[in-house]
């Protein structure tokens, strides 16, 4: 199977981007990030927030549906963006997702160069990695393909190495 990693685009200029309180978006209570004001600004599918070792997935409601025909035990909290005028108003999803330990078999390389255990990978279809200090989600094929039907904006897929039949 082919498994993939969902990147930020960075073609995208004014992409939504936003920071807060990490008391706040640890939070399990929906809660509203005011962004101030803003004249042109690009509303993603996908938000990534670092915050010192912590990244946090902030993702629209089109991926979480796909998210959750995949794997129903993702759980997520809802957040609104809005700005000062409220002319923008978002609602995404906080992904919660424990962290799949050991499935990255290589360190050191580019995303490209990943180097994916598949024998850990395989029971699950979305998984949070951390690999050369950055979180990352991965996704097996079907949920990718998924994903691509419907037509993503602000993301792409970047297709990772698998090492077979590795325990």
């Amino acid at each position: 199977m082919k498994y993939y990693v969902l990147i930020p685009d960075n073609r995208i200029a004014n992409s939504l981007s936003f920071t807060a309180d990490e008391s706040k978006i640890k939070s399990n209570e929906p809660f509203i990030i005011n962004i101030g004001k803003t004249s042109k600004l690009d509303v993603v599918d996908m938000v990534t927030v670092k915050i010192i070792f912590n990244s946090y997935f902030f993702i629209c409601d089109e991926l979480m549906r796909i998210f959750r025909m995949y794997d129903d035990s993702v759980e997520a909290t809802t957040v609104f963006i809005s700005t000062d005028d409220f002319s923008v108003q978002v609602p995404y999803w906080r992904l919660e997702i424990e962290s799949t330990n050991n499935i990255v078999a290589n360190e050191f390389l580019k995303v490209e160069d990943m180097l994916i255990n598949e024998a850990l990978a395989k029971d699950k279809s979305i998984h949070k990695i951390h690999y050369e200090k950055q979180t990352y989600l991965l996704v097996d094929q079907y949920v990718a393909e998924s994903i691509l039907r419907r037509l993503p904006y602000g993301f792409r897929l970047q297709q990772v190495k698998i090492l077979e039949g590795a325990c």
